[in-house]
């Protein structure tokens, strides 16, 4: 017996969280779920929120979803971020609804739970809520999120984005973004054509021969 080894699942860093639950769950059968929902009544139950999404079951999420109201920032984040991994890309709007969260710490994890559960919300989508959005730190991950999307999808907005001032300082990753497009996909005639009339508009404003790249790559992908 090792007295106290079941307080270090309340441990701030993961991997002694994670060696704490290897000996209890290894040689004492010790039910780690289960004192993480105990201590869910904590004044501080962060850990154990995060704690419960590493070693419980995507049921346990129904004993999570109560924190997403609650007074504190840290605990909100942590809720977010359990939840994640939890339910994966089944908190697709769950994620979505916290992506606008003018908390920075909340946001960040409902971006993270989007990124890691690889949800696609599209290109259009985005693009109009990053157009429509206020929020410097929304707007961060909303990029982000654009420039994940298929590379024919996101592209008209790229292009857009590029002309941007306020875009200034990721103009490198518009561009990094824009000549990565896939050659092995297929878009519709009606998407061709609007990234030729884009390019007749802004794409002598494109550094290098990007437009004729473009143009030529088009000639490929474009269906019917």
């Amino acid at each position: 017996a090792w007295p106290g080894l079941s307080e270090l699942l309340l441990d701030k860093n993961r991997g002694i969280r994670e060696l704490a639950v290897f000996i209890l769950d290894h040689h004492r059968g010790f039910d780690v779920p289960g004192f993480y929902i105990s201590h869910l009544k904590d004044e501080k139950p962060e850990i154990a929120i995060i704690g419960l999404s590493e070693s419980g079951s995507r049921e346990m999420a129904e004993q999570i979803r109560p924190f997403l109201t609650h007074g504190s920032e840290a605990v909100v984040r942590a809720a977010v971020r359990a939840l994640g991994k939890l339910m994966e890309e089944d908190g697709e709007e769950l994620y979505w609804k916290y992506l606008f969260d003018d908390r920075i710490s909340v946001s960040k994890a409902a971006y993270r739970a989007i990124h890691s559960s690889r949800i696609h919300y599209g290109a259009d989508k985005l693009y109009e809520s990053f157009c429509s959005c206020d929020s410097a730190h929304v707007k961060r991950y909303l990029f982000r999120l654009i420039l994940q999307e298929n590379s024919w999808s996101c592209l008209p907005y790229l292009i857009l984005m590029y002309q941007e001032p306020d875009m200034e300082e990721v103009k490198s990753r518009i561009l990094a973004a824009m000549r990565c497009r896939s050659l092995y996909t297929v878009i519709a005639k009606e998407q061709g054509q609007r990234i030729e009339k884009l390019l007749e508009g802004f794409g002598d404003k494109l550094p290098g021969h990007l437009e004729e790249e473009i143009r030529f790559d088009l000639k490929f992908v474009v269906k019917g």
